[in-house]
């Protein structure tokens, strides 16, 4: 893993360069001025106890990094441990003013030591490109400002009602047809290269697919396998088949066929993806779709999904759909994740089943009780003006002052009690950017003026909670990111 670490040592030089540059003209220039990386490593400035190690969820990124006025050492258990203290050192320096005209670029201390380790092993983003097609640099752009953040989890919400812009091959109808159009639509290789780029920075990619809910892009290409509920849709929406009325479609459960579609995706999704996950929605299935669409309830009646007094069961058709996806899940030799919904809906998930907790944190202490284990979202939803209520909620005079409600958001204050035995346990959290109102021209300034808020959380001990403190450094590191390229939203006055 020379040289992953060595490309890494070259990314940390060329963003010192970045922060100096605006006074010091080539300053650590990696070529000119500085040991050759591959040199450095060779003297032991960087020391690995174990080469090879692979990325993977749980993998110790831990790190120790001693600076002093002539010498940087790292020492790491894994590369990705060392990939954390370059950062870690990349974001020491800066320029230090000795008088009006000029000064030096080096650190605020003679000399520091810093023993770090993640709190969490789940450190996510959520990243919605299909209520928007996003350009593959914005993509990259994402990845390199989660790695400045020391954040490891792309969750690449890839489908949606809207669009569906994976280029699947095993079934390139869908793409073809529910996509925005032929430019809008990742092929096979830009996903692979997608992966290649963050995995070089120490980022997971966890694909999801969301089914049975949001699928209305299916029905461009399979209209027999997604729900007829589009005559009850313009009832409710005043004639019109507008959004959001799309996301209330869902898959027709009652046809044989839309698990033969969904085998067919996560087979694809598993050899194309590496992550030892896949994400398989399971979120606002809209029930009332199925219950406008005869034929459904004819089955669910033939079928036995009925309530005692002989009402539809609808719950129980989702508990069974998810049952089924998750057997498709493990049969391709990965986890499931499956939002809240999947869970409260579900007779029983799978043990092995990640519940992703978005809209009612309570429901973190059931998951973890039953022996699953869980990801947070809830609180960390970077589209909401409230992030932290729901219904008729105080905002703030900024939205960019939703940093304070996130990092706010303590994740073990909806765990079950210590004392209390449990079988699962909490993996981390995410933030999540969801697209209906950003694109490529402002994606980065809705996420990254406060994703660094849940970063934080998610990385620094618990006792790490003083907001003022948390403000220095938020509005610092915001600048440091807008240097590197990452067009961040500011959160206080220059």
């Amino acid at each position: 893993q020379e040289d992953l670490v060595l490309d890494a040592v070259i990314r940390a030089m060329e963003n010192i360069d970045r922060t100096c540059h605006p006074y010091l003209q080539d300053i650590f220039n990696p070529v000119h001025t500085m040991p050759p990386p591959a040199a450095r490593l060779r003297n032991g400035a960087i020391q690995i106890e174990q080469d090879g190690v692979a990325l993977s969820m749980g993998v110790d990124e831990s790190y120790v990094l001693s600076v002093n006025a002539s010498n940087v050492h790292i020492s790491a258990p894994t590369a990705w441990g060392a990939l954390h203290a370059l950062e870690t050192f990349s974001q020491l320096v800066h320029f230090v003013h000795t008088n009006e005209s000029g000064g030096f670029c080096g650190t605020a201390f003679a000399s520091v030591v810093i023993e770090d380790a993640p709190r969490y092993p789940w450190r996510g983003l959520l990243l919605d490109t299909a209520r928007h097609f996003l350009a593959l640099d914005t993509i990259r752009t994402t990845i390199d400002a989660l790695s400045y953040n020391k954040m490891n989890v792309l969750h690449w919400h890839i489908v949606d009602a809207e669009s569906f812009p994976f280029g699947s091959q095993a079934l390139p109808e869908l793409p073809l047809h529910g996509a925005y159009g032929p430019d809008a639509v990742y092929s096979l290789a830009d996903v692979r290269a997608v992966l290649a780029y963050a995995h070089d920075r120490g980022v997971l990619v966890l694909p999801e697919f969301d089914v049975p809910g949001h699928t209305a892009s299916w029905a461009k290409s399979h209209p027999d396998n997604v729900a007829d509920c589009w005559d009850y849709l313009r009832d409710r929406y005043g004639g019109e088949l507008v959004w959001p009325a799309w996301d209330s479609v869902a898959l027709d459960p009652s046809v044989n066929s839309t698990y033969d579609l969904v085998a067919a995706l996560v087979e694809e999704a598993a050899e194309v993806f590496s992550s030892a996950f896949l994400h398989m929605g399971g979120d606002e299935v809209q029930f009332a779709c199925w219950a406008a669409v005869p034929r459904i309830n004819q089955w669910m009646e033939q079928q036995g999904f009925v309530h005692a007094d002989g009402a539809p069961d609808y719950a129980a058709v989702q508990s069974m759909f998810e049952s089924r996806v998750e057997e498709m899940v493990l049969g391709a030799g990965r986890r499931a994740v499956l939002w809240e919904e999947a869970y409260v809906n579900s007779a029983g998930l799978h043990n092995s089943t990640v519940v992703n907790v978005w809209s009612n944190a309570s429901v973190l202490a059931d998951a973890v009780r039953d022996g699953h284990d869980a990801v947070m979202s809830w609180g960390w939803y970077l589209d909401r003006q409230a992030p932290t209520c729901s219904g008729v909620c105080p905002t703030h005079w900024m939205w960019t002052w939703t940093w304070h409600d996130m990092y706010g958001v303590e994740p073990d204050d909806w765990m079950p009690s210590e004392h209390e035995p449990t079988d699962g346990t909490l993996l981390g959290g995410e933030a999540s950017y969801w697209g209906e109102s950003a694109d490529d021209t402002n994606a980065a300034n809705m996420v990254w003026g406060r994703a660094p808020a849940v970063s934080e959380r998610l990385w620094s001990a618990k006792n790490v909670t003083d907001i003022q403190d948390a403000q220095n450094r938020i509005a610092t590191f915001a600048c440091r990111l807008k240097r590197r390229g990452v067009a961040t939203a500011p959160t206080e006055p220059d």
